[in-house]
């Protein structure tokens, strides 16, 4: 069996997103309509903004500037696992050999976030 067949535990796909964002009651087609109209700056400039609302003030100290990089590369392995179905689409389509792919995976504990939100 080829080792790049499948991304996680035999599963031909991790997970969508997506749809496990829908069943979760997290979006809806509106909300999808209204996030695809903004640029991804826009969309975690927002998120930023909204993460302060809970406080009423704004959060100092937090090292965003210092971590952004972390935060990016997370976010690019969760998209790079939920619209794929191998782990060499998924290095591939975020510009990655199959081996730094799987490091990162590895580092980031990406499959334990896919194991937690599988659906069933």
């Amino acid at each position: 069996m080829n080792p790049n067949r499948y991304l996680i535990d035999n599963t031909e796909r991790w997970s969508s997103l997506l749809k496990k964002f829908r069943q979760e009651g997290k979006l809806s087609e509106e909300v999808e309509i209204a996030i695809n109209n903004l640029t991804l700056e826009e969309l975690i400039a927002i998120k930023l903004e909204l993460s302060t609302r809970t406080q009423k003030t704004p959060i100092f100290a937090l090292p965003l500037w210092k971590n952004m990089d972390k935060i990016v590369k997370d976010a690019l392995l969760k998209f790079a696992i939920s619209t794929t179905q191998t782990t060499s689409e998924g290095a591939r389509i975020i510009g990655l050999d199959i081996k730094s792919f799987r490091k990162a995976v590895k580092h980031f504990h990406i499959r334990d976030y896919f194991k937690k939100h599988k659906p069933s």
